[in-house]
């Protein structure tokens, strides 16, 4: 079971005011001790998985992540999510990471099997995924409540050398209006708001 090879599990909340508006974040993670075995210096990053967002605001917000991570952690040659995706489709195997994934967010094993046929075609040492599994809305009613949007995400990252979870993350990232009467916010600005918190959570040095 996974959680005999959890070695850290911290949670962490992040508030943030300002006169416009009002963001929230909330981080359960944990890292693998496989992790620090592994020289991870090469990773795929997968398109974010996200029946939310429009495919422009899937690149968006995929984009977003590449800056922020290749920012913080210069060591690590990061493949973006676009790239990926053709390599996938020109080997013919994206139906095998599909196949992987929802195994994963369903039944939270790791199929090592279906890892190692990635391996031989990506040839990085890791793939970087991650999901959006909910938005939930609070609508604003005039001088009575404040609208707010709440995003829940779920990343995990894989080792393509042993087949294992190196390290997985669940945040949900929320962006509240300043005002009663302002549209209720866009379900991408909560998922930006979590996807730039869970940067400073990856267990890259």
């Amino acid at each position: 079971m996974l959680a005999k090879t959890i070695t850290g599990y911290i949670i962490i909340t992040i508030f943030a005011l300002s006169a416009c508006s009002q963001t929230k974040t909330t981080i359960n993670n944990f890292t693998a001790p496989e992790f620090k075995l592994e020289a991870t210096r090469t990773v795929a990053l997968i398109k974010l998985d996200a029946e939310y967002l429009s495919e422009d605001e899937i690149a968006i917000a995929d984009a977003k992540f590449l800056k922020e991570i290749e920012t913080r952690f210069k060591d690590i040659k990061f493949y973006d999510a676009a790239s990926v995706s053709k390599t996938l489709k020109e080997k013919n195997i994206g139906n095998v990471w599909d196949s992987f994934w929802k195994n994963y967010i369903s039944t939270n094993n790791v199929d090592e099997t279906l890892l190692f046929d990635l391996a031989e075609e990506l040839k990085v040492n890791a793939v970087l995924h991650g999901q959006v599994i909910e938005v939930n809305k609070v609508y604003g009613e005039h001088r009575k409540t404040i609208g707010e949007t709440t995003a829940k995400m779920k990343y995990a990252l894989f080792s393509l050398k042993s087949g294992k979870l190196l390290w997985e993350a669940t945040v949900t990232g929320t962006q509240a209006n300043a005002h009663s009467d302002q549209p209720v916010p866009k379900a991408i600005e909560a998922v930006n708001i979590a996807v730039i918190n869970l940067v400073e959570e990856l267990p890259f040095e």
